[in-house]
Parts: structure tokens; sequence; C-alpha cells
């Protein structure tokens, strides 16, 4: 008898579609980041006409925002309860805490 997972996998077409996305959204927005940065300038300028405000405006409602950009487990794509530091679901870093996988990390006992 074998306990080789005990992390629940998401399908692996869907783990890779999630993943592919994350990737894409993050990629977007960093090659869009300068141009957000000096929109948001040019339509907070007070001394600015207000033609060129709008304008500034309605273009920076084109470029995608940071609000798509989540945080996923590496391992299994899963968005919910990442711990940061190592980028990993808490199931995926308990499985790889137990089994060693994670150098310094053991179990808390009192």
């Amino acid at each position: 008898m074998s306990f080789d997972v005990w992390v629940q996998v998401p399908p692996l077409s869907h783990m890779k579609n999630r993943i592919k996305r994350d990737i894409q959204h993050r990629l977007n927005f960093v090659l869009f980041e300068n141009d957000a940065i000096i929109l948001k300038a040019l339509f907070n300028n007070k001394i600015l006409p207000l033609q060129l405000r709008i304008k500034a405006r309605i273009l920076l409602k084109n470029i995608p925002s940071i609000t798509k950009i989540r945080n996923i487990c590496v391992l299994t794509g899963r968005t919910r309860s990442i711990i940061r530091d190592y980028n990993l679901s808490r199931l995926s870093f308990r499985f790889a805490a137990e089994n060693g996988y994670i150098a310094g990390i053991r179990r808390s006992t009192w």
C-alpha cells in the first residue's frame, strides 16, 4: 500500500490552462506597466486640459490591470491558500515538508 500523493491535483489540462493564463496576465502587466503609470499621471494632473485628461482615462481603461494577477501554486495551479515564500498551496507545502523536500521545515511540537 503506497501513499504517494495526498494532494488532490486538478485535471492536467485544466491546470496547464490556469498556469498559462496566469503567465499571460503577468506578461501583459509587465508590457503595459509604464504606459499605465504615464496615463495615470496625465489623468491626475489638474493643470492639463480636460479633453486630454479624459482621453488619457479612456486609454487607461484598455490597459490590463494588476487585479487579474493571482498567486498560484507552482505544482498544482491551485489559487487558494498560497504560502508566498514557497509559491506552494498549503496542501502541496504540507506534502513537501512531510516528505523532506523542503530543507529546514519540521512539524511543530510543543
